[in-house]
């Protein structure tokens, strides 16, 4: 976590943050290329703790070098989600680390396939939500987004 951090591979700008979410999906490949559990889910790790950073902020290791402030999120997430019932609306932060963690997922099976950041593109686009009656795609919101992408 220290030589991760001192990396800055919590906290990068730019074309640093795509090296390092590549990374990630290499790991996580290499680990199931490999049959090696612990690679694959130091790939799946990174990245989760990279998502928890970017949207929490927690990442900024604590005097002592430790991952304190990490850690207590990871207790706070955990009894949050012990609270929760299938279906029920997440806080907007969740909704973002839940999406976050399907985006890797979307990398991961691209990356298979020879496709890689930034040739991959997570528009979020606003039909997806939480809600029991998702709104209907519209032109402005949902259609222009992939126009402009062809």
């Amino acid at each position: 976590f220290r030589r991760l951090c001192a990396e800055g591979y919590f906290g990068g700008q730019g074309t640093e943050v795509l090296d390092f979410r590549r990374r990630d999906v290499w790991k996580f490949l290499d680990g199931i290329a490999a049959a090696d559990d612990e690679l694959r889910d130091e790939g799946a790790a990174r990245r989760f703790v990279a998502n928890l950073c970017d949207i929490f902020g927690d990442c900024h290791p604590a005097p002592d070098g430790s991952a304190a402030a990490l850690l207590a999120r990871v207790h706070s997430l955990k009894g949050y989600f012990e609270q929760r019932y299938a279906g029920q609306k997440d806080d907007k932060d969740i909704q973002t680390l839940k999406g976050s963690c399907r985006e890797f997922e979307a990398e991961c099976v691209w990356g298979y396939i020879g496709w890689q950041l930034p040739n991959i593109s997570h528009l979020r686009l606003g039909f997806y939500t939480a809600d029991i009656f998702a709104p209907e795609p519209t032109q402005q919101r949902d259609v222009l987004p992939i126009l402009r992408l062809l």
